[in-house]
Order: C-alpha cells, then structure tokens, then sequence
C-alpha cells in the first residue's frame, strides 16, 4: 500500500561512450535510456540537456519523477514522505552527488494500491 506520491526533480549522468555528443543526441540518448519503467518510479519530464561530456565521459540532464512511498504507520509528517521519496530517486538513477528536491506530494486516503505498470 502506498501512502504518498511525490513529485522530484534532480540532475542524472549518464556514461556517453561515443565521440561528441550533439543536442539532438543526447535528447535522444537520455530519452532511450530512461524509458525504462520502474514500479515505484516514473519518469515524467526530461529537459535542461547538456550536450557535453564532463570529466568522465557523462552527459547530464534534469528530470521530474513521480514516486510511490510505501506507507508507514509511524510516520506523521508529509515531509518523511518526500525524504523517502528523494532517496529512493537516488538508488534508481546516478544522480553523482546533486540534489534531489521534492517538488510537491500528494497523500493518499485511502491508501493506492497499485503501482505505476
């Protein structure tokens, strides 16, 4: 049963193996690559390409996702539920140390039942 959905927003590398990336292909790299479902997770928006690789050959890009947070009986406040949230969009996607923010969240009564597939 979940009890929240929560609407993050963070930066992802990706490892870029061929010569120079263009904007056209890293949209569609990041597109290709991230169209993977996941149960808890669903990638909403893609945007803010950079189409340069840093120091260790990555392309980034910024995403939105929406989360499933299990619920729990002894959580009182929304704001664990989007820090469960955040962390959860961290051991999904390299994210290399950014920030993962929680945009907005949506509580569920009674609690969902199904997941994103």
């Amino acid at each position: 049963m979940y009890a929240c959905k929560v609407t993050c927003r963070t930066t992802v590398f990706i490892k870029y193996d061929e010569d120079t990336p263009t904007l056209q292909s890293t949209k569609a790299f990041f597109k290709q690559q991230l169209k993977k479902r996941y149960r808890l997770v669903s990638v909403r928006k893609i945007y803010d390409h950079k189409h340069w690789k840093n120091d260790f050959g990555e392309v980034a890009a910024t995403i939105e996702v929406d989360v499933l947070v299990k619920h729990d009986p002894y959580v009182e406040y929304t704001s664990d539920y989007e820090l469960r949230a955040c962390r959860i969009v961290r051991e999904h996607f390299f994210t290399g140390g950014t920030a993962t923010q929680a945009l907005y969240s949506k509580l569920y009564q009674p609690l969902r039942t199904r997941t994103f597939n």
